[in-house]
């Protein structure tokens, strides 16, 4: 693995490391979150998901600080004080002290790590439950709002089963989960409602906002297209 200067493209630093799978920077730059999967005979199955710890290191030094449990391909993401938030099991995310490795939270029915938001001190996250329907259930998706500050956390008016996969200083692109189509909603977080519907795309798997939160730019299958936000 290696660490680039984004100002002028110089290389930093290579880390001896092979299929590295996610990567998430703490705030302050000391700290380093991977996911590197493991060979297949060290692969170990727990349900009906994969178990791959998550290794922090200490870029200074290279050394391992902390390792965590994880579920595979999971996403991760730092907090604005520090502290991780990662997939912990099937169903489960955890918040984690570093270097420590303590974990301080925990949240169910979640798949993901959420989205930051909010000048840092928010947490979208979505509750994945199910709904008895004709002798099958059904699964649905509640979307919370978590103060990272004060621990409250509260539902939001959302009918729609998404998620998050992008995030600006007070609102948050959303797309859905079941379906392989559909359109991206963004959610103003300070007005509680979705404030615009984007033209349905193919299957978005990334998408990322300009430093202003004024653009998205989402990537399809094959394409990637560049959308103004209100």
């Amino acid at each position: 693995m290696r660490l680039w200067n984004s100002t002028d493209g110089t290389l930093v630093k290579t880390i001896q490391l092979s299929c590295v799978l996610n990567v998430a920077w703490s705030p302050d730059g000391q700290w380093l979150a991977l996911e590197v999967k493991p060979n297949q005979a060290n692969l170990h199955r727990s349900g009906t998901f994969y178990e791959v710890p998550i290794s922090v290191l200490n870029l200074a030094t290279e050394e391992r600080a902390a390792s965590l449990p994880s579920e595979l391909g999971t996403g991760m993401i730092f907090t604005p004080t520090g502290q991780l938030i990662t997939a912990c099991a099937l169903g489960e995310s955890c918040m984690w002290e570093i270097p420590s490795g303590r974990q301080t939270r925990l949240w169910k029915g979640i798949e993901g790590p959420g989205a930051i938001c909010c000048d840092g001190n928010k947490l979208l996250w979505g509750e994945f439950y199910d709904v008895p329907m004709l002798g099958f259930s059904v699964t649905r998706v509640k979307m919370h709002l978590f103060d990272l500050d004060t621990g409250v956390d509260k539902r939001l008016p959302i009918p729609h089963n998404v998620e998050p996969f992008a995030e600006a200083k007070d609102h948050v692109a959303l797309r859905r989960i079941f379906a392989k189509q559909g359109p991206i909603l963004i959610y103003s977080v300070a007005q509680m409602k979705i404030v615009q519907k984007l033209s349905k795309q193919e299957a978005p798997r990334f998408a990322a906002f300009s430093p202003d939160g004024k653009i998205l730019a989402v990537m399809g299958k094959s394409t990637i297209r560049i959308w103004r936000c209100n």
